[in-house]
């Protein structure tokens, strides 16, 4: 099943949301990767540049595995969030 296009979010920072859209995948060691197009997230991007701890980091720094995002319903989210 392909995941390209599709909504996503990351939480980063234990209280931060990042929203995109997936614009490629691929696998590799049988684990999918994920590009994301993030949208407003120029923060959480400079934060990855400074990132020194191994594990934040991998060989492909720009690619997310899929169990680090979440696909998600934009119209779906915003419904439960309109009734805060």
């Amino acid at each position: 099943m392909s995941h390209i296009g599709k909504s996503v979010f990351h939480v980063w920072n234990i209280r931060d949301i990042h929203f995109g859209k997936v614009v490629d995948e691929k696998t590799e060691n049988d684990w999918k990767f994920l590009l994301v197009k993030w949208v407003d997230n120029e923060e959480y991007e400079n934060s990855k540049k400074e990132a020194t701890n191994p594990k934040e980091t991998s060989n492909y720094p720009n690619w997310h595995r899929i169990d680090s995002v979440r696909v998600f319903e934009p119209t779906e989210m915003m419904a439960s969030l309109r009734k805060l």
